[in-house]
């Protein structure tokens, strides 16, 4: 249990000092304040079993109201390890969202701690910005993220921002954020 909560304590920590603090993402504040930002850390150890956790979580969350639980970052630290594995999973998750509709209330986010964009240098600081201590699942809800979006004056220049910080910043200083 007590690995459980050590885990839960890295995940808030990197949520609170990299996604909200370097302010990556200005809408997740909000919620997190609010205590509406639900972080589960699963004890999966094979694709199907994350799979499932996955698929609770889910239906968890399109069962409450957004008053209640707004997102959900469900951590699998001990599988998908491997970045090809959790990208596999990745699509089968969308694909899952998609052919039962939950797609229409619901959209996966994700975070690695060997996150690498594709075409990109494998030791380009750009990684960081969805670099994470654990493997994250993170469900949020599309009418939230619309409304967010709807709001934000240049949207489409956040990516580009946030790798301009993330390589601004630059590896050693991102890692002493205890991503």
């Amino acid at each position: 249990m007590s690995t459980q909560i050590s885990i839960h304590a890295a995940v808030s920590h990197w949520l609170s000092t990299v996604i909200i603090g370097l302010n990556l993402c200005p809408f997740a504040r909000g919620p997190y304040t609010d205590g509406l930002v639900h972080i589960e850390v699963s004890s999966a150890c094979t694709f199907d079993s994350a799979l499932d956790d996955v698929l609770t979580h889910i239906d968890a969350l399109m069962q409450m109201s957004p008053s209640e639980r707004s997102t959900t970052l469900l951590v699998t630290p001990d599988y998908f390890q491997d970045f090809g594995d959790f990208l596999e999973a990745i699509d089968t998750i969308n694909a899952i969202l998609e052919k039962t509709g939950a797609d229409q209330f619901l959209q996966l986010a994700h975070f690695h701690p060997e996150y690498v964009f594709e075409g990109v240098a494998p030791d380009d600081a750009s990684h960081y910005t969805n670099r994470s201590p654990y493997p994250i699942f993170h469900l949020l809800r599309t009418e939230e993220v619309a409304d967010a979006v709807a709001s934000m004056p240049d949207i489409d220049g956040l990516p580009a921002r946030n790798i301009a910080l993330m390589r601004e910043m630059g590896i050693p200083a991102l890692l002493k954020l205890g991503r």
